[in-house]
């Protein structure tokens, strides 16, 4: 296992035992912590500590490096409450057990504590990554995840605009024509405004933008508070929501640009859940693989039987059993999922892909137990190997008893064990089907 000097500090202190929160917030208060933990992340900050920027990732197979929406670590293009970051997580996991060899992830959680100082990191945040950190944790220890550096993502609007050039104009006329604000009053006498539009996407259901309005721009705030078609705003308050909407759509494009040329440094496969990143990767026309959004969905919405029902700790033993399956399993899911036209209903083109692998794999089951009963010689040719080696030494001794018992014997065994090495060929073919992915995992919970 490689972890990142600053998550191994928080994990050494936080994975074990209850009321994780409260002692998150008693360490941030540790002012000696703080420094030491911060020092670290400086450290990390310059490229030092990941193990995968070194050497690089040598195995075969899918490697997938995940932009920050689907990063578990990250805070971006998702829920953040504690369960929902928990459930993302699984989801994560589970998707990358079954679909890829091995993911980098970028080390989101880092960049909090340059420059830490006591009462500015929120103990809520920290201990929902260290939730997520715990879910991986399996995966981590069986070196399926690894880490990249982090990516300084500090940076004001104005200079993510003048990085990313007119990437964020490009993308807000896509906002411009389905999008709509709406502008809220809190408790605390602020206002935010939250921008809905389908370019905001992720995991196929829709995530709100949203922007916290001060006191200086509260004038250009509309007195009813409901939700408006941002185009027919008044242009006061256009020119507010476009300033907001883009500074945020600038630094989303300068973190992705930065993550696609990761990956590309990696050779790995870029992927994502979020349909905002996919235009972004699309607009800088970079050359790093890229798995869209579209893509991603379709493998994560199919719910397959048990498999579904795994924790990551049995995906992982499910990657071990069924091994030789896999990559026909996933070739079988891309071709399935992927080769069609866009006019068909995905969601019932994923209950037919998995409605087909549990027939299938109900066939196969019978299929593996007549395998399994042709090597049923299996002990009587360990003592038939056994046997042979006395029959060739009896053919050597000069004994003509030995000489005219071992040619018949010997045609017997070598029959008995051609017979039983096809038998046991035909089972091994029969474990690389791709429904023996969902007999594994059949397998693995009934025997909880």
């Amino acid at each position: 296992m490689e972890l990142p000097p600053v998550l191994k500090m928080l994990t050494v202190e936080m994975l074990s035992g209850k009321h994780l929160r409260d002692r998150v917030r008693k360490l941030l208060n540790d002012r000696g912590f703080l420094k030491e933990i911060s020092t670290q992340a400086e450290y990390s900050m310059n490229g030092n500590g990941s193990l995968m920027d070194q050497e690089g990732l040598r195995s075969d197979g899918l490697n997938i490096y995940p932009t920050a929406a689907l990063n578990p670590l990250a805070r971006f293009g998702k829920c953040n409450q504690h369960d929902c970051r928990i459930t993302h997580a699984e989801s994560f996991a589970r998707s990358i057990g079954l679909y890829c060899d091995n993911a980098t992830l970028t080390d989101f959680v880092t960049e909090q504590f340059v420059g830490a100082e006591v009462g500015k990191i929120n103990p809520r945040d920290i201990s929902a990554d260290l939730q997520a950190i715990t879910v991986l944790m399996p995966m981590i220890k069986a070196g399926i995840i690894r880490f990249s550096s982090p990516i300084a993502s500090s940076f004001c609007g104005t200079c993510a605009k003048k990085a990313t050039g007119d990437i964020s104009e490009k993308i807000w006329k896509l906002v411009l024509k389905d999008g709509t604000a709406e502008f809220l009053p809190d408790d605390g006498g602020r206002y935010s405004v939250m921008i809905s539009s389908k370019l905001f996407m992720v995991d196929g259901g829709p995530l709100t933008s949203e922007f916290e309005i001060d006191a200086k721009e509260r004038g250009a705030v509309p007195q009813l508070f409901r939700a408006f078609k941002i185009k027919t705003l008044a242009p006061k308050t256009l020119k507010l929501v476009k300033k907001k909407t883009t500074d945020k759509l600038a630094l989303r494009a300068l973190l992705v640009s930065e993550e696609a040329k990761s990956a590309a440094d990696k050779s790995v496969v870029l992927v994502t859940n979020s349909r905002e990143d996919a235009t972004i990767l699309k607009s800088v026309n970079n050359r790093a693989p890229l798995r869209s959004f579209d893509d991603w969905e379709k493998l994560r919405s199919v719910r397959l039987p048990w498999v579904s029902n795994l924790s990551v700790q049995e995906i992982i033993r499910l990657r071990e059993k069924a091994g030789s399956a896999l990559p026909k399993f996933r070739d079988r899911m891309n071709r399935e999922l992927f080769a069609t036209s866009p006019e068909i209903d995905q969601e019932k083109q994923s209950l037919e892909v998995a409605k087909r692998l549990r027939e299938e794999a109900n066939e196969l089951d019978a299929e593996l137990i007549v395998a399994a009963r042709k090597t049923g010689h299996t002990g009587h040719i360990l003592l038939g190997t056994a046997g042979l080696s006395c029959v060739i030494y009896g053919l050597h001794s000069g004994n003509p008893t030995a000489s005219n018992v071992g040619g018949p014997l010997l045609a017997a065994l070598a029959a008995m064990y051609h017979q039983s090495k096809n038998a046991r060929s035909e089972h091994e073919f029969l474990k690389t089907k791709p429904a023996y992915v969902l007999l594994t995992a059949r397998e693995i919970i009934s025997g909880r």
